[in-house]
């Protein structure tokens, strides 16, 4: 069933991408944060 593992693979590759765009947004706030103003 390559589909499955297809389909598998890919939502990996987003997870992954998701949890580092979240990092990157939560480390740009957390300096935002500390800007004055």
């Amino acid at each position: 069933m390559p589909v499955i593992d297809r389909v598998r693979r890919s939502v990996d590759v987003m997870f992954q991408a998701a949890m580092t765009i979240g990092l990157m947004i939560a480390i740009a706030a957390m300096i935002l944060a500390r800007m004055p103003g």
